[in-house]
């Protein structure tokens, strides 16, 4: 199982990559949002090995794991719609079938920012803090 510094390194990796698309000039909806929710995932993963829960390998998985461990329940609220915009910025359906012609159909490009970096992935990482340690190295988003 990956350690809880190597899925910290990625979500910073992630972070150089949303900060490099966040201050585009074009907009760049979908990556914004499928990268906001790929560092969350690592943020999650380093929350599951500092407190010694199964590393998941799967989506469904991890939001199981997330939403069933009572401490980790209110990640999983932010978590969760964070990665049904994210399956909608890469298949332009959501998992009950609704179809998309593109994802700004589902949110514009002024949302996205706002709600899936600063708001959902803002509060992830927010949350995580208290058990990663304020001193884990993650760069926030915000």
């Amino acid at each position: 199982m990956p350690s809880k510094e190597s899925h910290i390194n990625l979500a910073n990796r992630c972070q150089a990559s949303l900060k490099c698309l966040l201050e585009s000039e074009q907009h760049h909806s979908e990556w914004i949002t499928t990268i906001a929710f790929y560092k969350a995932i690592h943020v999650v993963e380093a929350i599951f090995t500092e407190q010694r829960l199964s590393h998941e390998r799967n989506h469904e998985g991890r939001e199981n794991l997330l939403k069933r461990t009572p401490n980790l329940s209110h990640i999983f609220r932010m978590y969760r719609p964070l990665g049904a915009a994210s399956t909608i910025a890469r298949y332009l359906a959501d998992r009950n079938g609704t179809a998309y012609e593109t994802f700004d159909d589902f949110l514009t490009p002024d949302q996205v920012p706002a709600m899936m970096v600063n708001h959902y992935l803002n509060q992830i990482e927010k949350s995580s803090l208290p058990i990663l340690g304020n001193d884990c190295g993650l760069v926030r988003c915000v």
